[in-house]
């Protein structure tokens, strides 16, 4: 997913006013992130780990019940 620096931009001064804290330590360099963007950002992983097992156990359920759907179809 390609964003432009003026959209990340944006979207990071929302996160930062939604959350009450700074969430990255800007540089001339660059910009690290702080301790509660840190905490922000592990949380983000934890959430999209248990998304895609979500994903995961609907798609094997979904799978299942298609197959007993079509073995039914065919039965006579």
């Amino acid at each position: 997913m390609t964003r432009t620096p003026a959209a990340v931009t944006q979207q990071l001064a929302r996160a930062e006013r939604d959350c009450g804290a700074p969430l990255v330590a800007r540089g001339p360099r660059g910009a690290t992130l702080t301790a509660a963007g840190a905490v922000l950002a592990e949380c983000g992983r934890v959430i999209d780990d248990q998304v895609a097992v979500a994903e995961e156990r609907l798609a094997r359920m979904v799978g299942k019940l298609d197959m007993r759907l079509r073995n039914r179809a065919f039965q006579q």
